[in-house]
């Protein structure tokens, strides 16, 4: 957290850097306004300054220490502990107290062990294995921003050591090396989203501060960057301003990262008497407190916001929501961070003993409300996602495991994306159960030559998407018993205006970018391409479209309902329903491909919106059920009474040809 933490001094007497705490300010600024959504589109790059920040001033501090001979290990620990955990634990107990009354029970079940994360330092872990599929938003976590301070925090840790252990003639190529590596893991793994996460891929970020301090530390100035300088401090100002996620991945970081070790390296002294700057620096003085708390009012905001057709929130509301995180924050810098941070401690025991005891007690409220109350508990299986079998997980190659069927032979074959998972519990509990198995992968239609890349862009499972349908075709010529295949697929791409497939010819991957309307006829030629090689091999074929989409999360508006949660947003009509004109208005797309297949595919469709719409609403509850999990997947419970009133089974034999 030195790239968030102003410390004007320290030990080795270095001068305040008005510059550097500019830079803390213009950070914070930008990741606020970014979270916020006021402007800034790239303003996630503000941690990656930090991260620079971060590695520069503490490898300053540690390695200069170490020079002089007065470095110790338990100082270090507890002038960090000192300086960090107060305002961020009274930061956690108000976000805990508050948890409760804003967060439904995924949510507060997630919190919960966020919670865990913060108090145990390794935050960024525990959100790592909270990204998914079927995973809640990140704007509905309210310590989701404490993974990079994990991330800084785990540096603390390691390269005080790592100083202490090795040589000095091994500093500057040793920090050199795990920097290039670091960065070329980052790279590699391009796509895979828990590299956002992982301390190891964020190295190389903290490792460019810690060569720009090392060297520093042998030149003693930054001259050589001099005719650099105006280049990196426009590039350091103007990107984040930029709309760059359509860029490579990492090229964004990478130039910022490098713009912002210039600005390190140059020690511009002058800045001190701009007034931009000195301004920048004042916020700079909060940015530790501002950094903390912005994101949990957000946060909590966007839980009880549910955002009737896609919409914002209204751009006063988020700047009040801004308004309000800097006053917090400066109130939070003035009580808490300053005066404890200035104080003298002539007795560590009782300090240490403190922050013990705090952190056991934060810790035990986190796990207590991960565990959930009785209510919450109740509402929990409306708010799991159905999956389809238990155990039944996606790999590279079809789910042939006794774990993705419910008889040794089966005679039905679900196969498709998230859209067949959730017909599984409903077909289980079909009377008379027919003998069936799934054939799923999250995001993966059953076509054998298209696909479209993941919510990510990663094309890369676009192509495993292909590999995993030519498999399932595979496995179907060897298993006769199965007589009848049942396709399911949300073909949500379908209602974008523009659109990326990846197209399988002769063995190639081909990379196509589509206008709206251009992925119709190609969905119909790739599903009728389907129907075509089932039909070869003596399938029957039918397709079950998706329920009706919500214009906003229909799940979590049933569960704040049910338990009484607030809620923002007065459009929303009674009972969580999805007014007819909004589903049709944002899946014309998907309902035109509906239309088509009929015809140009030659295959029955079973509309579950038949049964769910009327002409003004469809309904999301039958009986008092909730039906939804989220936007537009059916939770467990809810499958089972779909399937029953719709008779899925019975319309499966017979429209199935």
């Amino acid at each position: 957290m030195e790239g968030i933490d102003p410390a004007p001094t320290d030990r080795a007497g270095h001068a305040f850097r008005t510059d550097i705490q500019a830079l803390r300010g213009f950070a914070v600024a930008i990741v606020v306004l970014y979270h916020a959504g006021l402007g800034v589109p790239s303003g996630y790059l503000g941690v990656d300054v930090f991260f620079v920040v971060s590695g520069f001033l503490i490898t300053r501090l540690v390695a200069d220490a170490i020079d002089e001979g007065r470095f110790s290990l338990p100082e270090f620990y507890f002038r960090r502990a000192k300086r960090l955990l107060p305002a961020a634990y009274v930061t956690l107990v108000a976000v805990l107290i508050a948890a409760p009354w804003l967060l439904g029970g995924t949510e507060l079940r997630d919190f919960g062990r966020q919670v865990e994360g913060a108090v145990t330092f390794r935050t960024n872990y525990v959100l790592m294995r909270q990204t998914g599929y079927f995973e809640g938003g990140a704007e509905l976590k309210p310590l989701l921003h404490l993974w990079s301070l994990a991330i800084e925090e785990q540096l603390y840790f390691l390269l005080p050591m790592v100083l202490l252990l090795a040589p000095r003639r091994l500093w500057v190529p040793g920090a050199v090396g795990a920097t290039a590596l670091s960065l070329a893991v980052f790279l590699m793994l391009a796509g895979n989203e828990r590299t956002f996460y992982r301390f190891p891929t964020r190295v190389w970020e903290l490792g460019l501060g810690a060569v720009g301090a090392l060297w520093l530390q042998r030149r003693g100035n930054g001259g050589a960057v001099r005719t650099l300088f105006p280049v990196a401090l426009i590039a350091l100002i103007a990107l984040p301003l930029l709309p760059l996620r359509a860029l490579p991945f990492g090229r964004a970081e990478i130039a910022i990262d490098i713009a912002t070790l210039v600005v390190l390296l140059r020690d511009h002294r002058a800045a001190s008497r701009v007034g931009f700057v000195r301004a920048l620096s004042r916020i700079g003085d909060v940015s530790y407190s501002l950094y903390l708390v912005h994101w949990p009012i957000l946060a909590f905001y966007h839980n009880a916001w549910l955002g009737v057709r896609g919409a914002e929130p209204p751009v006063t509301h988020r700047v009040a929501l801004v308004a309000l995180g800097c006053a917090v924050a400066v109130l939070l810098h003035r009580v808490v961070e300053e005066p404890i941070r200035r104080a003298p401690v002539r007795r560590r025991a009782p300090f240490i003993a403190a922050g013990v005891v705090s952190s056991v007690a934060i810790l035990l409220a986190g796990m207590h409300l991960a565990a959930g109350t009785a209510r919450r508990a109740a509402y929990a299986p409306y708010r799991a996602p159905a999956r389809g079998f238990a155990g039944c997980r996606p790999s590279l190659s079809v789910n042939r495991g006794p774990e993705c069927r419910n008889a040794d032979e089966p005679e039905i074959l679900l196969w498709g994306d998230s859209h067949a998972m959730h017909l599984v519990p409903g077909l289980a509990a079909s009377l008379p159960t027919p003998r069936f198995a799934q054939a799923t992968r999250a995001g993966c239609v059953a076509f054998t030559a298209l696909s479209v890349p993941d919510r990510h862009g990663n094309r890369a499972a676009a192509a495993q998407c292909i590999r995993f349908n030519r498999s399932v075709i595979a496995h179907l010529q060897r298993h006769p018993s199965i007589r009848t295949v049942v396709l399911a697929g949300a073909m949500a791409w379908l209602d974008h205006d523009t659109a990326t497939v990846v197209h399988r010819r002769n063995g190639r991957f081909d990379v196509r970018h589509l206008q709206r309307g251009q992925g119709h006829a190609l969905a119909l030629d790739a599903m009728r391409a389907t129907v075509k090689q089932l039909r070869a091999m003596g399938k029957r074929v039918v397709f079950v479209a998706s329920p009706p989409f919500g214009p906003f999360d229909v799940g979590r508006c049933l569960e704040r309902m049910h338990l009484g949660l607030v809620t923002v947003d007065s459009e929303i009509d009674a009972g969580c329903a999805i007014r007819r004109a909004d589903y049709e208005r944002t899946r014309r797309g998907a309902l035109a491909f509906l239309t088509g297949v009929s015809t140009h595919a030659d295959l029955d469709v079973i509309r579950l919106d038949a049964f769910l719409c009327d002409q003004a609403r469809c309904l999301t509850q039958l009986g008092g059920i909730p039906l939804y999990v989220d936007d537009n997947h059916l939770n467990a419970p809810g499958s089972v009474v779909l399937a029953r009133e719709v008779d899925l089974l019975g319309q499966i034999r017979r429209l199935a040809r």
